[in-house]
Formats: C-alpha cells, structure tokens, sequence
C-alpha cells in the first residue's frame, strides 16, 4: 500500500513540474496538492515549488477576478503548509489589492509571527497600518495644546448646559470622553472609518463609557432622525480640519449638521445660543519666499541658483513647466523650512461656524474675495502661505501659524506659484480667493502661465532643480563617451537626461522609458534643437517588460533610477537588476554600479510623535490601542525640516552591488560607540548613489530631489557615556529593518 501511494505521488509530483514548466500554474499546484497530500513528509522538498506555483495562480485568478477560486486556493494550501510565511503574507497581500484592509493585516501579522524578519510581510503591515488610521491622528493625539484646549471648551459649554452632543470624526473618541468626563448626558460619535470605530470602541470599554456614549459607523452628513440618533442635540464638537482649515469637508458637514442634526440657534425665548465648537475660524494669507517650495513647483533659473548644467549639459530652463497637481493646495510644515514672509500677513476669511446661512454663501461661492497684498520686501514670489486661528468659545484659541511658539499638529496650506517671479517691496499683488463647494481655492495675477511648455508630475520638476545630480549626470555622460563611440543605451531613468545628450553625440540605440514622463516629443521639441529625437524610442513601461524578455536583446549602458522620491529603494526597479543584468554587452555598464545605504542614530521625539502616541501624554487609555498601529518607518521628509539630536556620527552599513546583488534576504551589521548620554529612538537613514568610483551622488544633498527616511526604534535605547551599540539592517529587495541593541561590556572587552 504505502509502495503504490509513494508511485502515485511521484506521478503527481512530476507531473506539477511539468506544468510549472509549461507555465501552467494551476494544474501544477492541484498536482503538488495532491502529492503532498498523499506524501506529507515531502513538505520541505516541495515548499518552494508549491509556492510559486499558488503565487502564479493568485495572480492569474485575481486578474480574471475569481475570487471564490482564489480563496479556495489558498484554503487549500494553508491546510497543508499553515505556518508558511510567504502564503500567508500572499494571501494578505491579495486581500489588500481587494480592499480588504483589516483582514489583510491579520494575515501579515501571522507572517511576522512565523518569522518576524520576512521583510515583504513586514513591508506590507507597515503600509496596511499606514492605511487603515492615518498618521495625523498620532500628530493630533500627541498635540497636548490642542487636546487641552478641547477640553476646557468642550467643559464650558456643558456647564452652560448644553447636555447633548454630537461628536463628528470622532477619531478615538477623544472629544467625546471629554464631553462625558463634563458631565453630557447624551453623546453620539460618528467616524466614517470602522478601524477608528473599532478603536474607540476598545477605548471607551477601558474608561467604563461603552454604555454613555453611542458610536456610529457613519459620516455625519450621512446621519439622520429618528434612524441615527433620536432627536436633535444642543451642541456638536468637531476636529475635522486639515491645513487649509476646509480640505476635510466642514462647510458640507456644519451645513448638514444645523439643517438637520442641531437644535436651533434661537430658543423659544429668542436667546440665540452658540452650539458648534469651534465657534469659528480665521483664515489668513502671506506671500512668502521659499528655495525649498519652489523646488517642487517650477524650474529655477540660473540667476537664483548657480546652474553649470545649463551651459555644459542641458539648458532645462528652456522647458518652463511647472509642477502639475489635482489637489487643490500643498501642505508645508513652514516652521521647519526655511521661509521669508514678503508682506505682513491678512486676514483672508472669517468663518462663523454657528451662522449656517455665512456657511452656505461660502460653499455657493457667494463670499468670494479679490483685495491686493502691499509688499514690504524684495524677494522670488513663491507661494502664498495660508494658515489659521480655531475660536473654541469666545475666550479659548488655537493656531496653525508658523511663527507661534508650540509645535501644533497642523502644517500649512501652500498655494505655490507656477513660475520664477521676483517681486520688489511697496508693490501690490492681486489676490483672489473663494470657498465654492467647500473647496478653498487662492490664486494671484502673477501666476500666469500661457508661456508654460508643460505641466509635469512634481518628481520631475524635482529633478530638473537638483543642480548636484544634473552635474553628476554630465560627469556620467564624459565618462560614459570615453568608453565608446557607438552605443546602444537602455534608459530607465525618471526623466531622459543622458537619453538626450547620448541624441546629440552618438550614433546608436537609445531606449527610454519612464514611469513618471508621457510626453518626450513636447520637452524635446522644448530644448536644443541638436537633440536628435529620431534617434530615441520612447518606450511605454509595459513595452519596456515585454522587451527585456527577447532573447537577442543587447545593451553598452544601461541606466537606472533605484530610488523614489520618498527616499525608499524602488522595489520594482531593484527587482529587475538581475535581468537586465544579462542585457548587457561583454563590455556593458550597469549604472549606478553600487548603493551605499548610510545612517545616523538620533533622538527625535518628532519622529515618534508622527508614529506612536506618547503614553506620557495619555490618562484616558488610548495609547495602548492606537498604537497597535504604529509603524517604524517613515518616509519622504528632510533632515533639515526634523527636529532630532544627534547621537552618533554618520556611518554606512551596508553596500549593494548592482553587479552581484540577488533578491534574497541578507543581514548588515555595524557596531560603534556612543560617546555621550542621551536616548536613541531612530535611525535616520540616506542613500550614496555610486556610478563610478570617482562620480556619485548622496540623498542628503541640500537640493536633493529625493527625500530621506527614518525608521523608529521598537525600543529606544538609553545611553551613557562610551557604550557600544550594534545596529543590524535586514534586507530583501528593497525593503529594510533596523534592529539596535546594545553590546556587554564582555564583548567590549575582547
């Protein structure tokens, strides 16, 4: 019996090889199902096999949307392999792409408790946290003026006897805790998130208010009478506001609220009551200079920035695109960068929260404003600055302004202008401004752009103002000229820079192609006219993949962006180096050839108040729930705009070899000693991109067009003087964990 169960199974067994090998994934893994189910001690022998096999068929039956076939699947493969950290984290992985946020991460979750250093489950929990409560809500949470504020409001008003409230974004629950802890007697909480629900409902069961306070899974314009709560209430407090005061929807949401969840304003009496909280707003508006906001938006020019690349590579200038975006404004924290205020600020708008008709005339439009600004210095017009004052009650104030002295969780609106634009004192700027359909919207008379050739996704434009690259990329061209004559390149970079120079001089192939560029006849067409566009071919992405899988495929150079803006290594791109490694010629270049990965230990307690919520800060039981969402890493800011102490010097701790590199996890290690007392709670980290030994470039370049990243500490460290610390960085196509730890003083000693 077990002779002839062992001779079906290896028939089963070959069988799914050679349907692996005809890329016929599906009836692979019903055969290696089969086999293991009638030889289960064949499990380590085939687990790779029968992985890829149901990683192949995920992909093919999510894309002919057979979910009930994929489900059934992977049912049928966690019975045989429950523990297997790659299904797992595949399963959660297909969940995700359905939407299925919360059920994803408790599959990514039992991948990391199968192996906590699987990096792609790691990744992907990161980013399912990332998605399910955002990260403001720790900005908030952490923001005690604002917290406290709230409270001394929320306090006065029910004192006054407005006894029934309506929380709108309820969050975790906070404001409405501090309406019970006031003395309300009814309170109805709305969030249109069931991850925020779900939380507050675990934090109103631990402060023994489950039964005070009715949680809805509703936005608030969605609530009605009798179906959501019985009658009207006397009072609504709400936190729903965004740099900009209006890009979380509050005009529609108090103009639902008064027309059908409120009481009225005027009592039987005719006594005329206050029952929003905040009780208003003020909006007000600056012209402002800012290097690292026009950065993102338009192309510097020479005259502002020194620009070698203009006279010996390529005048970008000649382009004038500006930055293209469907938002309706950009958020800066300005008390973090560098700013100059070129007028006085002014008031832009007045809100009167407890006046629906004023609401309603801002959202038809009717409140629309055109007034000049009187400048009072000289400077490049970059932006109009926007930020504002919260009016809790008629005593109580908080502020989003830069120039306050508390850090408060709110960044500024920034309404950027689309070309370079130097302006002189005791001249007027024309401003207009309206809130039409709650959308707050500011233009000025100088940001005309009839002579603009293109508008250009911000990573591009981005990069056009990264003087340090552009030279690099010159530097990058001689070299690459010294080494040939004729040349056939593959160009994956963002944007064609050494593709348009390679037009001009060589003979040869130039293949580009790009993610980020749609249109390269209009920026060809835009620069020197010696640019030879007959000579490049413009590869869509997905010609691009289909190409590298001819087989007579060949390339002199190719050239590769690794990174993101946001500072991460692009896993995609570093996925595909082993492929086109085997494109090259015998001859063939590679570029850049290395990635060094460089850190710094730091303390920064504004790094953990973006990720975690201080438990210091906490007396009402909401850390310990919210921060089962906390990520450690953090991506797509500047070390110049962060807060931190340093605590060691600048090292590197690992270099990637684009030559060598594999897609298979691999352990860095760097031990140092910290010579002063403090904490360290993160790891700030940038890359060294290395063409050649004598030309690179570093993220950390102060015009880098690439941001830089951290990752929090699972624990932070507490330092005295001449300890040893080890850091070690686990790697995996792209993806990163730190993990620091102190060493004994035994291993100091040997």
């Amino acid at each position: 019996m077990a002779a002839k169960l062992n001779s079906l199974a290896s028939k089963y067994r070959q069988l799914a090889d050679r349907y692996m090998n005809k890329n016929l994934p599906g009836k692979a893994f019903i055969h290696y199902l089969l086999s293991l189910q009638l030889m289960p001690e064949w499990k380590n022998e085939l687990r790779s096999s029968f992985s890829s096999a149901l990683c192949s068929l995920g992909k093919i039956l999510e894309h002919e949307e057979r979910y009930s076939d994929l489900f059934t699947s992977y049912e049928q493969a966690l019975a045989v392999f429950p523990n297997d950290e790659v299904i797992l984290n595949n399963l959660g992985a297909h969940l995700c792409r359905l939407h299925q946020l919360k059920e994803a991460l408790v599959y990514f979750k039992k991948a990391l408790q199968v192996n906590q250093y699987y990096l792609p489950a790691y990744r992907n929990q990161e980013i399912t946290k990332s998605h399910l409560v955002e990260r403001w809500h720790f900005r908030m949470l952490n923001d005690s003026v604002r917290n406290e504020s709230y409270y001394r409001a929320i306090s006065n008003k029910i004192r006054n006897g407005f006894k029934t409230v309506l929380d709108i974004g309820t969050g975790t629950g906070l404001l409405s805790i501090y309406a019970s802890k006031a003395g309300a007697t009814s309170i109805y909480s709305c969030d249109y998130s069931p991850t925020m629900i779900s939380i507050a409902d675990k934090v109103l069961k631990a402060n023994h208010l489950k039964d005070s306070i009715v949680l809805i899974n509703k936005l608030s314009d969605e609530l009605s009478i009798p179906e959501d709560i019985p009658n009207r209430l006397s009072v609504a407090v709400t936190e729903t506001f965004d740099g900009g005061l209006l890009g979380e929807h509050i005009l529609q949401t108090l103009i639902h609220a008064w027309d059908n969840l409120l009481e009225s304003k005027n009592n039987d009496d005719g006594q005329i009551f206050d029952r929003v909280i905040p009780q208003g707003a003020v909006v007000f508006v600056t012209p402002i200079e800012s290097l690292e906001v026009a950065r993102k938006n338009y192309i510097v020019h020479s005259n502002r920035i020194e620009r070698r690349s203009f006279t010996e590579g390529l005048d970008l200038s000649l382009l004038q695109s500006y930055t293209y975006s469907t938002e309706p404004y950009d958020t800066e924290n300005l008390k973090n960068i560098c700013f100059k205020p070129l007028a006085p600020m002014q008031k832009l708008f007045e809100f009167d929260f407890n006046n629906a008709t004023q609401l309603k005339r801002f959202f038809n439009g009717d409140e629309n404003k055109i007034f000049k600004i009187d400048l009072k210095e000289d400077g490049y017009f970059d932006a109009l600055a926007i930020w504002f004052e919260l009016m809790l009650d008629s005593e109580i104030m908080i502020t989003s302004s830069p120039l306050s002295q508390n850090r408060c969780c709110w960044e500024q609106a920034i309404f950027p202008i689309k070309k370079q634009c130097f302006v002189s004192k005791e001249r007027s700027i024309s401003v207009s401004a309206s809130c039409k359909d709650g959308i707050l919207s500011v233009n000025t008379d100088t940001n005309s752009i009839e002579n603009s050739k293109a508008s250009l996704p911000q990573p591009l434009i981005r990069f056009m103002n990264c003087e340090t690259l552009l030279l690099v990329y010159v530097q990058l061209f001689n070299h690459i000229r010294n080494g040939f004559n004729e040349i056939s390149l593959l160009d994956l970079c963002w944007f064609p820079y050494v593709s348009l120079l390679a037009s001009k001089y060589f003979n040869g192939t130039v293949h580009f192609s790009s993610q980020h560029l749609e249109d390269l006849d209009v920026i060809i067409e835009s620069l020197d006219s010696k640019i030879n566009k007959n000579k490049i071919k413009h590869l869509e992405w997905s010609e691009m993949l289909t190409l590298l899988e001819q087989p007579n495929v060949k390339y002199d150079v190719i050239l590769l962006d690794i990174l993101t803006t946001a500072g991460e290594i692009d896993e995609e791109v570093i996925s595909l180096v082993p492929v086109l490694r085997n494109l090259l010629t015998s001859n063939g270049l590679l570029l850049p050839s290395k990635l060094t990965i460089n850190c710094m230990l730091v303390f920064s307690e504004e790094l953990a108040d973006l990720s975690i919520m201080n438990p210091d800060k906490d007396d009402l039981n909401i850390a310990e729930h919210i921060n089962e969402y906390k990520v450690s890493h953090m991506v797509d800011f500047k070390f110049e705009e962060l807060e931190f102490h340093e605590m060691s010097i600048c090292f590197d701790i690992a270099n990637l070899d684009m030559n060598n590199i594999v897609n298979e996890p691999s352990l860095f290690e760097k031990e140092l000693e910290i010579c002063k007392p403090g904490c360290i709670n993160a790891v700030l980290y940038w890359f060294s991109v290395n063409y050649t030994p004598d030309i690179s470039f570093s993220t950390r370049s102060p015009d880098s067009h690439i941001n830089q990243a951290a990752a929090l500490l699972d624990n932070p460290i507490n330092i005295e003087n001449n300890m040893r610390i080890k850091l070690s960085l686990h790697y995996n196509s792209g993806a990163m964990k730190f993990v620091a730890s102190t060493l004994k003083k035994s291993v100091i000693e040997n």
